[in-house]
């Protein structure tokens, strides 16, 4: 249980050292804390990817997208059991000497505004809308 940090509230500095450090970042948002959202912290899981870190979440259809991307492993519940089975693969996972570059890789070319936002802007292209499109590239 060493290895498990429960933490109060960080500054942003000592936040991101920790990251830095760790091998495993926690996302466990309950399905209806985020109605208006099917991202559930999307800064949260940024941060993590970008960190290099694998994700320990819950099974929501965003988290899937990146699960399916090899980035996190998934809880059926938020049941200890569960939680704590997701948070034992996370672990075995991140301990692949391959996975966290793995990790960055894919913060770099898919979990970016650029790459998840390029169909949306394709569209609105094609709709003539080439000036919005052009606007939002800046």
């Amino acid at each position: 249980m060493s290895d498990v940090a429960l933490l109060p509230l960080l500054p942003r500095g000592q936040m991101l050292e920790l990251q830095r450090l760790a091998t495993v970042g926690a996302c466990f948002v309950r399905p209806g804390d985020n109605l208006e959202s099917s991202m559930p912290a999307p800064n949260k899981v940024g941060e993590y990817l970008h960190a290099g870190l694998v994700i320990a979440g819950l099974d929501t259809p965003y988290m899937q997208m990146v699960a399916q991307r090899g980035a996190a492993v998934l809880a059926s519940s938020l049941e200890a059991r569960s939680v704590g089975d997701t948070i034992a693969a996370a672990i075995e996972q991140a301990s692949m000497p391959s996975t966290r570059n793995h990790i960055l890789e894919t913060a770099r070319s898919w979990y970016s505004m650029e790459v998840q936002w390029y169909p949306v802007l394709q569209h609105l292209e094609s709709l003539g809308l080439s000036r919005a499109v052009n606007g939002l590239n800046r």
